[in-house]
């Protein structure tokens, strides 16, 4: 049965009041501040066994106050837990590049799939060919050193260490994939979750004032904002598959190939490794994955792919200074904005590769290959 749709909003700010009075004059001013939390959410109801999609933002808000007696121009005034200006909401969508979910999906199923291998065996061997003739080609100038150092890096050095850390935890990763493959043999299915990045950004900003109405306040200024992304899925074994009916020998063997990509569909994804410059094309477009992710030597059906995103930034001021000698500033003064998705994707119906922004990272690549490009051609 479809569930149904419901939204709820929850607000637990509550009012914190401050005033100042002139002692000469008997005026006196105040100022309310919501602090607190505010939370919306949306999601499913009576869909309990069902994968659902999920929507929740909460932001808060916390205050710093200043006390004491001070002079000014109107003569002393008094200063009662005056809160500091309103503090505005950070917004960390803004802070990250675009992402395809596509793409996501496609890599989560890559790293999800109980088929991908551990570490392709055959794909190794056939890079490790390619090595000398990397050395071979740097270049003699800075420029084309820099670039070719760049380069060798990423799609040499840094996937090179981490296939041989893989092929070292050989005991590891084949009682895993035991595990993985006990499970479907006596449940039927096995569900996966796998990390998919973290990204951060921050900023630092010189002395601001942050108060000019009771008294003259500063201080430094900062904005954090994270991103997290993962990812879960189910799969199951379809009614007459061979698995349940092997013995304990035959499941370490299948584990074994599995883990190392000893299978024929490993040797179709290692001729496309293999190609030449297809490491730049995975790069942008995750083709590479896409291959991993049909992979399928054990037959399993994935019905449901869950993409989870978590978006956190922060505002916040520190280091509070420039206020008159008689007044104190108490308490710390920031907002946060946090957003939470879940989007469900059908895993049957795997999508195609597209081509997201460029990143940095990617953009660092093309002037590498754009340095290399121009030296040859001088």
């Amino acid at each position: 049965m479809p569930g149904t749709l419901r939204q709820r909003t929850r607000d637990l700010r509550y009012g914190v009041t401050g005033s100042y009075t002139y002692r000469s004059s008997g005026q006196s001013f105040e100022r309310t501040a919501q602090q607190g939390t505010w939370d919306t959410n949306t999601d499913w109801v009576g869909n309990f066994s069902g994968d659902n999609s999920l929507t929740i933002q909460r932001d808060e808000w916390r205050y710093a106050k200043v006390n004491g007696t001070v002079s000014g121009i109107g003569g002393l005034k008094d200063i009662d837990h005056w809160p500091l200006t309103l503090l505005p909401t950070p917004e960390p969508l803004g802070r990250f590049g675009y992402v395809n979910l596509d793409n996501l999906v496609v890599t989560a199923l890559a790293k999800m799939n109980p088929s991908a291998p551990h570490v392709s065996i055959p794909t190794f061997i056939g890079e490790l060919k390619d090595i000398p003739s990397l050395v071979r080609s740097w270049g003699r100038n800075v420029l084309e050193w820099l670039a070719n150092a760049n380069l060798w890096w990423r799609f040499g050095v840094r996937p090179l260490i981490g296939d041989i850390q893989r092929i070292f935890s050989f005991q590891k990763s084949v009682a895993n994939r035991m595990k993985w493959l006990e499970k479907l043999k006596t449940t039927g299915s096995v569900r996966r979750q796998v990390k998919l990045g973290i990204d951060t950004w921050h900023l630092d900003s010189p002395l601001t004032v942050v108060e000019s109405a009771a008294c003259l306040v500063k201080a430094l200024k900062y904005e954090d904002a994270s991103r997290t992304t993962w990812a879960s899925s189910k799969w199951t074994l379809p009614s007459g598959a061979a698995l349940p009916r092997m013995d304990y020998g035959q499941l370490r063997n299948l584990a074994i190939r599995l883990t190392y990509g000893i299978d024929s569909f490993e040797a179709f994804r290692t001729a496309w490794e293999l190609l030449p410059w297809s490491w730049l094309i995975d790069w942008f477009i995750p083709v590479g994955d896409w291959l991993t992710a049909c992979g399928n030597s054990l037959g399993l059906q994935c019905l449901r792919v869950c993409i989870m995103r978590t978006f956190v930034g922060t505002l916040g001021f520190y280091a509070f200074s420039g206020y008159p000698s008689g007044a104190e500033v108490i308490g710390d003064h920031w907002s946060r904005r946090v957003y939470k998705y879940r989007t469900v994707h059908l895993g049957t119906l795997l999508p195609t590769p597209s081509i997201p922004a460029i990143t940095a990272g990617q953009w660092s690549i093309l002037g590498s290959l754009a340095a290399l490009k121009g030296r040859k051609s001088l």
